[in-house]
């Protein structure tokens, strides 16, 4: 079901943000929508991101998705994203370089949840990635 649901699983609150099958103004509309519910909740939570085979990354996206994480980021514990193609794997690479963060690309829905309701704080960027 595309859109965006904070989730409550094994006692941890998630923020799902499901493009599944939503255009471009969709998409953004939903980046909008998970900024909200980060600003209101005020406190850190576990994203999963899910994108389906007709999600593309447009420039608008993109630069969205980088304005309203470099304003949240704090308060992203750890990011699953589930969906993406090889392309969108290699903006995420870049965009983690930029943000200095280590979200990570999950084939499926399932494996996501698995490393988000780990209780290991592994979230730190690979040492290669990092600015000195």
């Amino acid at each position: 079901m595309a859109g965006v649901r904070k989730i409550v699983m094994e006692g941890q609150a998630l923020l799902e943000v499901d493009y599944s099958g939503a255009k471009e103004a969709e998409m953004i509309n939903y980046v909008l929508q998970a900024a909200e519910i980060l600003k209101k909740e005020d406190k850190p939570l576990l994203i999963i991101t899910i994108f389906g085979p007709n999600n593309y990354a447009t420039p608008s996206f993109m630069r969205m998705v980088e304005e309203k994480l470099s304003e949240y980021e704090p308060l992203i514990i750890k990011q699953a994203i589930v969906g993406l193609s090889t392309t969108q794997k290699i903006l995420l690479m870049g965009l983690n370089i930029f943000l200095q963060r280590n979200f990570k690309a999950f084939n499926s829905v399932e494996e996501g949840l698995h490393y988000l309701l780990d209780k290991s704080p592994e979230t730190d960027l690979p040492d290669h990635f990092k600015k000195n």
